[in-house]
């Protein structure tokens, strides 16, 4: 008896229906996509349960005669290309001619279609891949399938689907990205019989730019173009200021929505030197490059594409987000090296008054010259909110020290590369790695409610800022660095968290309420999170569609603008499920950084030392709640060794 077998069409369907349909939103990508190449004008995406009991695609396209719709339901059937030319140069967005069959052999699929030229419709039921009835219909020009219990056939298949927030995400980006690239046409989602959104056509692809990704933000975007030969890129990029802690990239080539490796490490060149690490740009690429120059013929999804002159690909687009970046921030490209930023560094710190480290003639910190422009009164009370602060316009032009000043993850990237440069210089920040991983262990090693016992930040004499971004201190043993902004955030931190196990967070109502517009996929989480919200003084109301209305915040962030961090609440929740306890420590370890000094702020003496004092009373004052250190110590026996005072 033969081993090999043929296997039966059924089979054959659920296996490239398990290459094609990987969750309910390939259906979607797949019957939008048909939608899109039957020249609608308008799509309705109806859903249920995020699509797993029903998805439901209505156009207004041109439709299909009788048989065109019976053959549509077979393998390898399609109006789309026909030889080999055409298979090399795809003009359309569906084209294998094996989506319907396969979504047909993993659920309960039913047609409704009627051509421009026929007076009336046709309707066919489809069940498990096997037709069960075809019968005539009433029907408006256009199509309308619906398909039931995706995975019903195939149980093993269906347990990997996940929640119903999950997959209704992975739909609303299809759509979204689908709705970016042809703003001309109307695209209305309902879920559960309630409109999630409603995208109104536009010719103006501002507006569709606009509703996705909310005005707030695309005030905020750069425009760029480059053209060479026959290829174009147009899109939008932030400046490297507008930056989030995750992926923001909508890459379209000749109006498909794609993944590419390529162009992802082009975007990361273009902002080569401009992103702090982590932070992701929002990045929008609308790439035209004639047909034959691309392979779209390479992932049964059509997810990924393959360029035939890959590396001028890359180079234009590095180009592209290159010029973008310079003309948004209005400087010269190139990034100063690490050795220049030292000797910035060194500058900075000569401007403080030198002391004699034996007899230990400190200046006060009246008498270090500083130029206030105002009168900055910092009230660092845990309901304080730092009033008549100095504008933030100048946060984002500091040198981020973190970068040179303890950070461990630097310095062990880096060491290779510049360790010894570092030790040949007279540069107390870069002090040789072990002492300062030492000191901080030492810092750290004591983190317990009776640690003032061994070192307090109030015996601390302040002698200035460095950079405006770090206080400079003598202690009993040698000198001390602090973090303000660091340690700012501790003390928020603590505050906070004991506000909210005692009682309500302390909040004020607005006047007029702030209007956000949150991303499709994150109208449930953010409906989900509002509850969660109001336990620490965020109060927010459901406005309609993708808007909510922000009516209160928390004290301690009155004068600051709150969208921002309800966005990064969003983010981050989006990553993982968290329980009511965790989620309200994230919510505080962000109040306390959005409402912490920042780096670049002048203090006073009488501010300098609140904040040391409140430190001091903190339970770990060696660490802000994101983990990194907020003190470094050099005792004056390290310091007589580095100016070879003593050996």
């Amino acid at each position: 008896m033969p081993i090999i077998k043929r296997l039966s069409d059924n089979l054959i369907n659920k296996i490239a229906a398990g290459e094609v349909i990987e969750r309910p939103a390939s259906i979607v990508k797949e019957l939008l996509e048909n939608s899109i190449d039957a020249k609608s004008t308008k799509i309705k995406i109806e859903l249920k349960n995020g699509g797993s009991d029903l998805i439901r695609i209505s156009d207004n396209g041109i439709g299909m005669e009788k048989e065109d719709a019976i053959l549509s339901l077979e393998r390898h059937t399609t109006s789309k290309i026909s030889s080999d030319n055409d298979l090399f140069s795809i003009k359309s967005l569906g084209f294998r001619g094996e989506a319907l069959a396969s979504i047909a052999s993993i659920s309960k699929l039913n047609i409704i279609t009627r051509a421009k030229n026929s007076d009336i419709a046709n309707e066919i039921y489809v069940e498990g891949g096997n037709i069960k009835n075809i019968s005539d219909a009433g029907a408006p020009f256009g199509t309308m399938i619906t398909i039931r219990d995706i995975f019903y056939n195939v149980p093993a298949r269906k347990k990997f689907l996940k929640s119903v927030r999950t997959e209704l995400g992975h739909i609303s980006d299809v759509i979204m990205n689908m709705a970016l690239c042809y703003p001309s046409i109307q695209f209305i989602l309902h879920h559960n019989d309630r409109i999630l959104k409603n995208f109104s056509s536009s010719e103006n692809i501002k507006n569709r730019i606009s509703d996705i990704i909310g005005y707030n933000f695309y005030d905020k975007l750069k425009k760029i173009n480059y053209d060479f030969e026959e290829t174009s890129i147009e899109g939008w990029i932030s400046s490297p200021e507008i930056s989030k802690n995750s992926a923001n990239n909508y890459i379209f080539v000749n109006g498909r929505n794609i993944r590419d490796k390529t162009i992802y490490h082009a975007i990361f060149e273009g902002y080569k030197g401009s992103l702090m690490k982590g932070q992701y740009p929002i990045v929008l690429l609308f790439i035209k490059i004639p047909n034959n120059e691309v392979d779209i013929n390479v992932h049964p999804s059509k997810a990924e594409v393959r360029f035939f002159n890959q590396n001028a690909i890359h180079s234009a687009v590095v180009k592209a987000i290159r010029n973008g970046v310079i003309s948004a921030n209005n400087k010269p490209w190139n990034q100063e090296p690490v050795q220049e930023v030292i000797n910035k560094f060194d500058a900075n710190s000569s401007k403080l008054n030198s002391w004699d480290i034996k007899t230990q003639k400190i200046p006060k910190i009246n008498d270090i010259k500083e130029d206030y422009s105002k009168n900055i009164e910092i009230d660092l009370a845990f309901n304080d909110t730092l009033k008549n602060m100095e504008s933030n316009k100048n946060n984002n032009k500091i040198i981020n020290n973190d970068s040179y000043i303890n950070n461990d993850n630097h310095i062990k990237e880096n060491k290779n590369r510049y360790q010894n440069d570092i030790t040949d210089q007279n540069n107390l920040t870069l002090n040789n790695e072990n002492i300062i991983n030492k000191k901080t262990q030492d810092l750290n090693a004591n983190e317990n409610p009776n640690i003032n016992n061994k070192f307090n930040f109030r015996e601390l004499l302040p002698v200035g800022q460095i950079n405006n971004t770090y206080i400079v201190c003598e202690s009993k043993k040698g000198m001390v660095l602090i973090d303000q902004h660091a340690a700012h955030e501790r003390i928020l931190f603590e505050k906070i968290k004991t506000s909210l196990h005692s009682s309500k967070i302390a909040s004020q109502n607005l006047l007029i309420p702030e209007i956000i517009e949150v991303n499709l996929k994150h109208i449930d989480l953010m409906l989900n999170i509002i509850p969660k919200l109001e336990k620490v003084g965020i109060l927010i109301e459901h406005f309609g569609g993708n808007s909510f209305a922000i009516k209160s915040k928390p004290d301690i962030l009155s004068h600051k603008n709150i969208q921002p961090l309800i966005f990064e609440f969003i983010e981050n929740t989006s990553k993982t499920s968290l329980n009511v306890e965790k989620f309200l420590d994230e919510c505080i370890e962000i109040m306390a950084c959005h409402g912490a000094i920042r780096a670049g702020q002048k203090l006073h003496e009488k501010e300098i030392t609140t904040l040391l004092t409140q430190l001091n009373e903190t339970q770990k004052p060696f660490q802000c709640p994101h983990g990194r250190p907020t003190t470094i110590e050099w005792n004056f026996s390290d310091l007589e060794k580095r100016f070879k005072r003593k050996t």
